[in-house]
């Protein structure tokens, strides 16, 4: 190992393919074992816009414009030229074109060349990239100004960076999560994986930050709902435990700081906000624990333990919870 350097994997694994449980996989697998099986991916401008956000400040501009298409063409005002342009787009056939639009006679080329011919130009020149409009791109970069120039943001972007410390952007790391079986008390094993938008290493006082942007058409205040709703709090058990074996084999001496959250709303209408994830709700991300109003969540451990009882079974269907009841589902309103 190079002294005072990050190892990062330099084996070009690609990490979308790579072996190993990912946070997206538990997050599904909390919903249950069919949502796990079924990987619908889920689209939407305010993804696109998050994806834009990170690229820009952890990868760079050149990233940036290799993955997206900044569309300056409008749509066309009409339902039925909108029709037809993008079957013209998928088929390049006027006939079909035609009958999909409703047109009852063939578009003229003047028509076209005013109407649908720019929008249509314009996806075709995006080819495989994600299209984003002008005024997503206007927001975005926005978003990435206020990040950079915020007082409490901005140095985590700083690309001269003081003696001593290193910040890596899309960290990855791939290890075997360790847990204890609650059921039989053995010590089981899971490839996992992960990518960090943000690790720091700062050898001056043998510490390790690991930091995850967050993205949101909401002001930033509201984080904490989106944190249970999109289960952020699997994300941060199982990032802070992979950091944590990095940290073992790489700097054993180091400490590792809480875990955080860096939120920014689209457009940015509201300042940023850090979020921090104490080491004692850690302990409750990975093993589970009930809120305040009563209600169990699943950790990180729990749901490693389901995977291995689904598999097992290779039942994929009912969540575990349902089998074991024979397919019923205890109503318990006032508990």
């Amino acid at each position: 190992m190079t002294e005072n350097q990050i190892i990062q994997n330099t084996d070009e694994v690609d990490y979308v393919t790579a072996e190993g449980i990912s946070y997206s996989a538990l997050s599904r697998l909390a919903d249950g074992p069919d949502s796990y099986i079924n990987k619908e991916k889920i689209t939407g401008d305010f993804l696109d816009n998050g994806s834009a956000v990170d690229i820009l400040l952890t990868e760079g501009e050149d990233a940036f414009h290799d993955q997206f298409y900044i569309m300056t063409a409008d749509k066309p005002s009409s339902d039925m030229m909108l029709a037809y342009t993008n079957t013209m787009i998928e088929t390049d056939d006027p006939q079909i074109a035609m009958a999909a639009s409703g047109y009852k006679r063939a578009v003229t080329a003047e028509k076209w060349e005013a109407e649908g011919k720019p929008y249509y130009d314009a996806i075709k020149a995006a080819g495989n990239k994600i299209v984003i409009d002008f005024d997503q791109n206007t927001k975005i970069m926005a978003t990435v100004k206020q990040l950079k120039s915020n007082e409490f943001t901005k140095n985590f972007f700083e690309k001269d960076l003081p003696e001593g410390i290193e910040i890596c952007y899309q960290f990855t790391h791939y290890w075997d999560f360790k847990y204890t079986s609650e059921l039989t008390g053995e010590l089981k094993t899971r490839k996992t994986k992960l990518k960090i938008d943000i690790l720091i290493v700062n050898h001056n006082i043998q510490k390790i930050y690991a930091k995850d942007l967050k993205t949101t058409g909401k002001g930033t205040g509201a984080f904490v709902s989106s944190y249970r709703k999109y289960k952020y709090y699997l994300q941060e058990g199982l990032y802070q435990s992979g950091v944590e074996d990095w940290r073992d084999n790489n700097y054993p001496e180091y400490e590792i700081e809480p875990f955080e959250f860096i939120v920014a709303q689209i457009g940015a209408y509201t300042e940023p906000l850090i979020f921090s994830v104490s080491h004692e709700e850690h302990a409750y991300n990975i093993y589970g624990g009930e809120t305040g109003s009563g209600y169990y969540i699943k950790g990180v451990a729990d749901l490693l333990e389901d995977l291995n009882y689904y598999e097992n079974l290779d039942k994929w269907i009912y969540p575990k919870e349902v089998l074991e009841n024979n397919g019923r589902i205890n109503i318990e309103l006032f508990r």
